[in-house]
């Protein structure tokens, strides 16, 4: 059965508009009990692969909370933070 949908026409655009709210998205589990930084990491893995998706979208970028490029450079920035934080807390949990 054909509704005349691709799965595209529906990814593309969710992924558009739920990428640029990453910075709310990734901080949310600061404020939660228990690993909160292996939480971040894991949301921050997940909103990675939605930016690899959209670097193959067709639609244009949407921006509205910080800017293109920058956008994507504080998210890589934020990325490296929280692994270089997970494994700094591993290392001394370790020791």
């Amino acid at each position: 059965m054909d509704l005349g949908l691709r799965v595209s026409d529906i990814v593309f655009p969710m992924f558009a508009f739920l990428f640029p709210f990453w910075p709310l998205i990734v901080l949310a589990p600061a404020f939660s009990r228990g690993n909160a930084l292996a939480k971040m990491l894991v949301i921050w893995v997940v909103m990675l692969g939605v930016r690899i998706v959209l670097v193959y979208s067709p639609l244009p970028t949407v921006d509205f909370l910080i800017h293109e490029p920058a956008n994507t450079v504080v998210f890589l920035f934020a990325g490296g933070a929280i692994v270089f934080g997970f494994l700094v807390r591993r290392l001394r949990q370790l020791a």
